[in-house]
């Protein structure tokens, strides 16, 4: 069991089309990145802009290459 309290956890989250409610990212981070809008490529900032999105946590991992 990862322990969400570590500072430094990384974790997967998905982009979510706030119209169609579907799946349009898959990244990993940690602390607030998955919140992140800056350095997003011009496919994602087309989605965002017309769409919104919301951000959902999927999975915690202890190391960076759990993540990946």
């Amino acid at each position: 069991k990862v322990d969400k309290s570590i500072p430094n956890a990384f974790y997967t989250y998905a982009h979510i089309n706030l119209t169609t409610n579907k799946i349009f990212y898959i990244g990993k981070g940690k602390n607030k990145r998955h919140l992140d809008v800056n350095k997003r490529n011009s496919h994602w900032q087309g989605i965002v802009n017309k769409y919104g999105f919301k951000s959902v946590i999927l999975a915690y991992w202890n190391t960076e290459k759990e993540a990946f």
